[in-house]
């Protein structure tokens, strides 16, 4: 895909290039995909773990493309995120708005408004901007989820994957009293073991001891593929060799002016309401 077909973060079709790329890379068709959910839905119903739960057909869909439509390992993906969801029931409700605000508008997370040239969703989480005081380490941990699940229900991001850009201006010890074994495992845990995200690129700007010593505990138990995903760039220019300007904010060496997400965040939020462990139908 050249940067002649950047496509817009918020999509309403699956283009045909896009398609094809799902074909390629995803081994997915019309017809793989339905007999990939009629193969999976007799495995799921005859599993201890996910028996009786009638997950809908695009949330599955997500699940056999993030696993290339191996139904074993998509098997495992959805037990994997079945008990997580089980145990953990708490992380997956919606923030109260009032707690929300401390992060908006575009405190924290920034979803960019156009996509890579792969197609893939740009994230950019600024690190030194989350304040414990004001929003507390559990709604962190709720707001990753549906900051994830909701983006995940494009059609394009499930296929393409997604990229994230930590900027640890400002980080410091503030937030480095939660970045410990146990937490840095439940984030990998529930981001890459149970959630049915690909993740194509995490990129670290303005380098701290924050990312230092997350990447640091991470990479005991990283996969070799994502950890060969992992890049570190001494300056925001370094992101330039992987992405092209009319991406990126100017703030970092991009063209974008207006990088307004928070009016998304807040829908976004307000869907996990409604999200039940059996999933969610795709936006379109």
């Amino acid at each position: 895909m050249s940067t002649k077909d950047i496509y817009p973060l918020h999509m309403t079709y699956l283009p045909d290039l896009i398609k094809q790329k799902s074909e390629k890379e995803l081994n997915e068709t019309p017809e793989r995909n339905v007999k990939g959910l009629q193969e999976l839905k007799e495995i799921l119903q005859n599993d201890n773990v996910t028996k009786g739960i009638q997950f809908h057909d695009d949330y599955l869909t997500q699940f056999l493309r993030k696993n290339k439509y191996d139904t074993s390992k998509s098997l495992k993906n959805l037990q994997n995120y079945v008990l997580f969801r089980r145990k953990y029931s708490s992380k997956f409700e919606e923030v109260t708005d009032e707690n929300l605000s401390a992060i908006l508008p575009d405190k924290f997370y920034v979803l960019l408004p156009k996509r890579c040239p792969e197609g893939c969703a740009i994230i950019i989480v600024k690190v030194g901007n989350w304040n414990p005081n004001e929003f507390s380490f559990e709604n962190l941990e709720k707001s990753i989820l549906f900051l994830v699940m909701q983006i995940l229900r494009d059609p394009v991001t499930q296929i393409c994957g997604i990229k994230v850009i930590y900027d640890c201006k400002g980080s410091s010890f503030r937030q480095l009293r939660y970045v410990t074994p146990y937490n840095i495992y439940m984030y990998y845990h529930s981001t890459q073991n149970c959630l049915p995200g690909r993740y194509k690129g995490l990129h670290a700007i303005n380098d701290s001891i924050v990312m230092k010593t997350m990447f640091t505990i991470a990479k005991s138990f990283m996969t070799k593929k994502l950890s060969s995903r992992v890049h570190f760039h001494s300056s925001v220019e370094g992101l330039l060799d992987y992405f092209p300007r009319s991406v990126l904010p100017i703030e970092y060496g991009g063209d974008l002016i207006n990088c307004e997400s928070e009016n998304w965040l807040i829908n976004a939020n307000k869907e996990q309401a409604k999200c039940t462990l059996e999933g969610q139908p795709n936006l379109y």
